[in-house]
């Protein structure tokens, strides 16, 4: 199940799917998460199957278990950032 801020998935339910909508009530506000840091362990599944995602049009900075993950400043520029070894959690900029 990904976490999104504020996105809708769309018909697939599925992250990196290029089919989830913003939910925007007004045209020009990102939705952002400024911050994401997480204590532990970040993984999707260990076999691989599935998809998990945290999305939202601008992410400012993820941190997992001490490790600070390079993003790229601004919006709509992150794409695909892997977190974890599963191969199945990534970070994605809307």
């Amino acid at each position: 199940m990904p976490f999104l801020a504020p996105a809708s998935a769309g018909t697939t339910g599925r992250c990196r799917s290029n089919d989830f909508v913003i939910n925007s009530a007004a045209p020009g506000i990102l939705a952002k998460i400024a911050s994401i840091q997480i204590g532990g362990q970040a993984i999707g599944t260990v076999d691989g199957s599935g998809s998990f995602g945290i999305e939202a049009e601008q992410i400012g900075s993820l941190s997992v278990n001490g490790v600070s993950y390079h993003l790229t400043p601004g919006p709509h520029n992150d794409f695909d950032v892997l977190v974890g070894d599963s191969g199945n959690l990534v970070l994605f900029e809307l």
